[in-house]
């Protein structure tokens, strides 16, 4: 079940896993507010890769990814 989603990701229940959330990241690009909106290839997996490196060293939580996704517990 989708929780929420912005701009640049999508964040989703993880029915059998309680506590945690999936988040997928977006190729979207915008600027100007969204008013200008594109796909940009592999941006979601560079996307991705840096908000899992921050999770990784903030909370050295053993959380699990893939190039667009990765799961965290609820905050």
């Amino acid at each position: 079940m989708k929780l929420n989603e912005g701009k640049t990701k999508q964040i989703f229940e993880i029915v059998d896993q309680p506590g945690l959330v999936l988040v997928q990241s977006k190729d979207q690009i915008t600027a100007g507010n969204a008013v200008r909106k594109d796909q940009m290839e592999g941006k979601a997996a560079i996307a991705n890769k840096t908000t899992s490196c921050v999770f990784e060293l903030l909370q050295q939580s053993g959380e699990k990814a893939t190039k667009t996704t990765f799961i965290h517990t609820v905050c």
